[in-house]
């Protein structure tokens, strides 16, 4: 089943969604389609759809033997299993780490997702995500943005400029990427061990249905797949994680990288102490803005909707984008107020 979209934004920000579907409550989620590019000779979204498809039918349904976990074993915790998948611990180790998610509907695939967490060759701290719907974005930690490739095969500026959210979501994609606990409120259902390994099973429940999450982990509790299945036991997805892989820039996202000639685009609220941020953007691409609750103007009144304009020579210029939620007054008009009645 497909993942429902996170944030309401100005523009398509469907790169951020949320696991919904396979008994993941919503939450910050960062993802991209390079799925195994770093693991093959594929080249093309279908290639690497292709290659995952094989790699989840060769592994996910074999018949494997139950044996009755042992008291040790047993001493399990949801916390436990959360912890030793950290990104925080998982990158301890020095390596990259990556997840690949298929979905299905009444046993076909339907759609697929792959989530990269690490570093780029040249040492850049790295958070990635495709999807078979051709999405890929890609953290710009330097920077505090995303580059993005759309639907429209653009490449844009991904930016989450309202206070405090890009940082959540940089830190939620770091821990939360493989297992989440923090926002998931799983029971363990069953412990045992298949063919030597160790597998918890959970029951999850939301508003709309249940499901249960099926992880097998290795000695030290690290998450090596996992199965979700709905109430009637049907599979929903299959996880896989692989370590030490690497991740290379789509091309049109290395460009961007690379370019000199940077603009910058800076945001003021328009509310409270006023914050102000900017970003250094490359010149020859777009902004797309993902919003919470706020809008976004092109004059400090306010009243004018903000949309990206270019200068006569194509490239996009300097800004300030000022931002105001509907139900909230102006500092001005707060200062204002506060003057007139001490």
């Amino acid at each position: 089943m497909r993942k429902s979209k996170l944030w309401a934004a100005c523009v398509m920000a469907a790169a951020m969604l949320a696991l919904t579907a396979c008994g993941k409550e919503d939450k910050l989620v960062l993802v991209t389609t390079e799925a195994a590019a770093s693991q093959s000779d594929a080249t093309t979204t279908e290639d690497i759809l292709a290659d995952i498809r094989e790699e989840a039918e060769n592994t996910t349904e074999e018949q494997k033997k139950r044996e009755e976990a042992s008291e040790e074993d047993k001493k399990v915790t949801l916390e436990a299993i959360y912890d030793a998948n950290k990104g925080d611990t998982l990158l301890a180790g020095g390596n990259n780490y990556s997840l690949n998610t298929i979905y299905y509907s009444d046993g076909v695939e339907v759609y697929s997702e792959y989530q990269f967490l690490g570093f780029a060759e040249d040492g850049t701290y790295l958070q990635a995500y495709e999807d078979s719907n051709g999405i890929v974005q890609v953290l710009d930690k330097e920077y505090g943005y995303w580059y993005l490739i759309d639907s429209d095969k653009t490449c844009y500026a991904l930016i989450y400029p309202e206070p405090n959210v890009a940082d959540a979501i940089i830190n939620t994609n770091h821990n939360d990427m493989i297992i989440s606990l923090t926002e998931a409120d799983q029971t363990i259902k069953d412990i045992y061990r298949e063919d030597g390994d160790l597998v918890v099973e959970t029951n999850y429940k939301n508003d709309n249905a249940s499901y249960v999450f099926k992880y097998i982990l290795d000695a030290n509790y690290k998450v090596l797949e996992y199965y979700c299945y709905d109430s009637n036991g049907e599979k929903v997805s299959y996880s896989w994680v692989t370590e030490g892989n690497s991740y290379e820039y789509p091309e049109v996202i290395e460009t961007a990288r690379a370019s000199t000639n940077m603009r910058t685009v800076t945001f003021r609220v328009m509310e409270g102490k006023g914050l102000e941020n900017s970003y250094l953007i490359p010149a020859d691409i777009p902004v797309q803005l993902a919003l919470l609750e706020y809008k976004a103007y092109t004059d400090e009144a306010c009243t004018t909707i903000w949309e990206e304009t270019v200068d006569d020579t194509g490239a996009y210029t300097d800004e300030v984008i000022y931002l105001k939620r509907d139900d909230v007054e102006t500092t001005e008009e707060t200062t204002a107020e506060t003057t007139a009645n001490p």
